[in-house]
């Protein structure tokens, strides 16, 4: 079996110091954020630079495990057509992991299939507990970092549980934190017990991981696992409230242990996703590969609600799907920056998305509102030769909810009122009133 590590918050580590330190015994001081910081850049810089040659030494890894399945998907699509082949009409139980929500699970909505939200299982996102929770002070990083630690090994776990109790009738789909290269170490983390319970309970269990995820060996691999959990923990938090609960519900608590230990599927099936990843690699936009999901970039970024209808989109996912022709427009960002000071590496989110604005202009490719208002002299001059009725237009409400609808210009938006005579014709009868007197 390969090694699947999942992390907790733990107060081992701290105590341990605490003991040490009162005991008088030399021990290595714990990662400080300059630290954490210098080595993360490294980590992903590597993992961006080498992805392919990452990718092979990962698959020939995997070569000679029986037990793990390894396909690799080029799109979102062919992850799902997979994904369905597997799970062959069952119900699928995800994590909160933004490849599999934002890219997969639409296309498996697509054919109807059922999705279980299990964060939903560990609290609703009007629980009042999470709201007293987000107001706590801000917790040092480092001190964060420190705390996620290794607290389970879940193969084991799952191979106990399936041996006493069998496995439910559902497919467990859980986005990778982070995966080794060098020997197939597969690491993720989890704030609740969500991820633990669906890979305990699930009759099949298929992981999926971003290309930009395989990283160079296991260190490397928990070292990034405990980044993102330490720089995102609050911003994945704060998510909760863009989020309505599924309806209805589903959970998997409520499902019976009614597969038995042999009709458990015992391998592990794993999914490689490209979907755009290496069209990235030598293009502007390459530093978008150094990130390591965390979403910190949302924490405080005003407008992040606003990006995707379901609110999941974080600030550099919605400038990465833009540049993979994913979604047609970049015309919420204001340009406050608050995503790249969040960004623990620093990834210039605002300044990207203004070269692809510029990109679009010069492609021609503006959407249809930036052209109205862009163009808007040529409006006016064909406005100004019938101003009756172009105010009488401009003012139904039929109108309106169609400029609103296609062309993204609010019903609310006061419009101006034409006249027939224009302030260049005004001023120059007034210049030539005041010449003949």
């Amino acid at each position: 079996m390969i090694d699947i590590l999942l992390m907790e918050p733990s107060s081992i580590n701290k105590r341990r110091r605490v003991s040490n330190k009162l005991m008088g015994h030399d021990h290595a001081p714990p990662f400080s954020l300059a630290q954490i910081l210098a080595k993360l850049k490294n980590i992903r810089g590597d993992a961006a630079e080498y992805m392919d040659e990452h990718y092979k030494t990962l698959m020939m890894k995997l070569s000679t495990h029986t037990d793990v399945k390894v396909v690799y998907a080029d799109s979102a699509a062919q992850a799902a057509a997979e994904i369905k082949r597997i799970n062959n009409g069952r119900q699928i139980a995800v994590n909160k992991s933004s490849v599999v929500n934002n890219e997969i699970v639409p296309e498996l909505l697509q054919s109807n299939l059922r999705i279980i939200e299990t964060y939903y299982d560990e609290f609703k996102p009007s629980d009042p507990k999470l709201n007293e929770y987000l107001r706590l002070p801000d917790l040092e990083i480092d001190s964060v970092f420190n705390a996620f630690q290794i607290t389970t090994h879940p193969d084991i776990s799952r191979k106990n549980s399936v041996a006493q109790n069998g496995s439910k009738d559902f497919t467990g789909l859980l986005g990778l934190n982070a995966i080794s290269a060098k020997d197939g170490t597969i690491s993720l983390f989890q704030h609740m017990g969500n991820i633990g319970a669906i890979y305990e309970q699930a009759r099949k269990i298929i992981f999926v991981v971003g290309m930009d995820k395989i990283v160079r060996n296991s260190e490397d691999a928990i070292f990034q696992t405990k980044s993102m959990a330490a720089f995102g923990w609050q911003a994945l938090l704060k998510a909760q409230k863009f989020h309505n609960e599924p309806t209805p519900h589903l959970s998997i608590k409520d499902m019976p242990f009614n597969i038995s230990p042999a009709d458990t599927d015992q391998e592990i099936h794993l999914i490689v996703l490209n979907n755009g990843r290496k069209n990235l690699q030598n293009s502007r936009y390459k530093d978008l590969l150094a990130c390591i999901g965390c979403r910190g970039c949302m924490k405080d970024c005003p407008v992040s609600s606003f990006f995707h209808v379901s609110g999941k989109w974080n600030p550099k996912e919605y400038i990465s799907y833009y540049v993979q022709g994913r979604h047609p427009s970049l015309d919420i960002c204001l340009q406050c920056k608050t995503c790249q000071m969040n960004c623990p590496l620093d990834i210039d989110i605002p300044d990207m998305i203004l070269d692809a604005r510029a990109d679009a202009m010069k492609n021609g490719k503006l959407p249809l509102m930036h052209n109205l208002l862009s163009n808007f002299e040529n409006i006016a001059k064909w406005s100004t030769k019938t101003p009756y009725i172009a105010n009488t237009l401009s003012k139904n409400n039929l109108i309106r909810n169609l400029g609103e609808t296609f062309a993204n210009v609010s019903i609310k938006r006061k419009m101006p009122e034409f006249q027939k005579l224009t302030f260049e014709k005004w001023f120059e009868n007034r210049k030539n009133k005041e010449g003949r007197n």
